[in-house]
């Protein structure tokens, strides 16, 4: 072979060993970053396995990034929880302050009210009633607007069984005589205040006055102001209202009435607002 030949020979090869070396770099470098083998996937852990690790790890690790937003999750509650009990708290004591715990006067009585809702005083028994109503004045069985009963002054049944006014003590009652059933409408405290009278206004209204004729007592209708006066009514000639005590015992009071000019008579048992009396 010439001399050409051999060295043509020569640069051929070196060409050729150095091409081969740069293939193997090649193929060492793709081995390193190629995809792993199915064993060695395999092997790996799956989705699910790392999120209950991981939770795992966050319960139990007080550092972990899961402790720490459930504590903030917690503070946020309670910061709430905190807020909302005191706004509760702030409006039961706006409702309390506003409340008006004043009590209504004896005569604020609705003329709305019901009868059943009057709560007339208890029938009792009454001690030494001969004492208290021997000697007694009786002014007749009306007693009509604007006209007063004094101590021991009553209206009474015809029959004389039954009377009502103040006793001796200047209690407001109603007693039957025969069996001492008594019913106490006013009772006077003379510690406080003296009794001197008994009238009944124009109103139909119950008062009990002072020596000075001031009211130390009151008792108003369920009709409140609506009972008007009139003077010698068509039915008996009588000023209206009036109380009247028939011979069975029951008391009423009677007028007219202005809108229909209708007769009107009602138990007073069932018609003043004993439950706003004072």
């Amino acid at each position: 072979m010439s001399e050409y030949g051999r060295d043509y020979d020569r640069e051929y090869e070196g060409d050729y060993d150095d091409d081969k070396e740069r293939q193997n770099e090649i193929d060492d470098g793709s081995t390193r970053h190629s995809p792993p083998n199915s064993t060695f996937a395999s092997s790996l852990p799956t989705a699910a396995e790392l999120e209950n690790a991981i939770a795992m790890k966050d319960v139990n690790d007080p550092g972990s990034s899961f402790t720490i937003f459930k504590g903030v999750q917690n503070k946020r509650r309670l910061i709430i929880a905190s807020t909302i009990a005191l706004v509760f708290a702030i409006v039961a004591i706006a409702i309390a302050v506003g409340v008006d715990t004043t009590p209504a006067p004896a005569y604020a009585s609705s003329a709305a009210a019901s009868e059943s809702d009057t709560s007339a005083p208890p029938t009792t028994k009454s001690k030494n009633t001969t004492s208290l109503y021997h000697g007694k004045t009786c002014v007749g069985e009306r007693l009509v607007y604007n006209n007063h009963l004094k101590p021991h002054e009553f209206i009474c049944s015809k029959l004389n069984s039954f009377v009502m006014g103040l006793n001796k003590n200047r209690d407001l009652v109603w007693v039957d005589l025969s069996t001492n059933d008594t019913k106490t409408y006013f009772t006077n405290k003379p510690q406080y205040y003296k009794a001197e009278h008994f009238v009944l206004t124009l109103h139909g209204k119950f008062e009990i006055q002072d020596s000075l004729n001031q009211t130390i007592w009151k008792l108003q209708t369920i009709y409140g102001e609506k009972i008007l006066p009139v003077s010698n009514n068509t039915v008996n000639g009588f000023d209206t209202p009036y109380l009247r005590l028939h011979d069975d015992g029951v008391v009423v009071l009677n007028w007219v009435n202005h809108t229909t000019n209708a007769w009107m008579e009602h138990n007073i048992d069932k018609l003043y607002d004993f439950l706003g009396s004072s």
